[in-house]
C-alpha cells in the first residue's frame, strides 16, 4: 500500500480586469479498486461557492462562477491517496475475452471508445507487433 500527497495548483492571469469566470474542473481523485481517495479540497481565489456533481463517467465535477471583475484566477486541488498494489497483468487472454468485451459494450454506453481515435492510429509498427504477438480477432462484428 503507497500513499501520495497530491498539490495542484492553476494559475490563470489576466492581461486587463475581465468580468467574470466560470470553470469545471475535475481534479478530485476516484476511489476504485486499486485507489482510495482519503481527503480531497479545492480552494479558489477569489473567493467563491464551490458546488459539485458527478458526471456520467461518475467523476466528481466541481464547478463555479466568480462575477465580478478580477485579474487573476487561482485553483488549488489537494488531496492524499491511498493506492493498492496493482495485480499482475495476465500472460494472455481466456479464449471468450472478446465475447466479454462485446457484452460490456452492449451493456453499456461505450461508444466514445468505439470511434476512431487521432492518439491510437494504426501503424506498420502496431500491426507487426499484434502480428508477432498473436493478437487477433476470433469473430467479426
Amino acid at each position: 500500500m503507497n500513499f501520495y500527497s497530491i498539490y495542484h495548483l492553476t494559475r490563470f492571469r489576466y492581461a486587463h480586469p475581465i468580468s467574470e469566470s466560470i470553470m469545471e474542473t475535475r481534479m478530485n481523485p476516484r476511489s476504485d479498486s486499486s485507489q482510495h481517495c482519503l481527503a480531497f479540497s479545492l480552494s479558489v481565489s477569489p473567493r467563491c461557492r464551490v458546488f459539485s456533481y458527478r458526471d456520467h463517467q461518475g467523476n466528481t465535477v466541481q464547478h463555479f462562477d466568480i462575477p465580478g471583475e478580477h485579474n487573476q484566477l487561482v485553483i488549488v486541488a489537494e488531496s492524499v491517496v491511498e493506492q493498492q498494489a496493482l495485480p499482475d497483468v495476465p500472460g494472455f487472454l481466456s479464449p471468450d475475452a472478446w465475447g466479454a468485451l462485446d457484452e460490456m459494450v452492449e451493456g453499456g454506453d461505450y461508444s466514445e471508445m468505439l470511434l476512431p481515435s487521432t492518439f491510437a492510429v494504426e501503424t506498420p509498427a502496431l500491426t507487426l507487433l499484434a502480428r508477432q504477438m498473436g493478437v487477433t480477432r476470433a469473430t467479426t462484428r
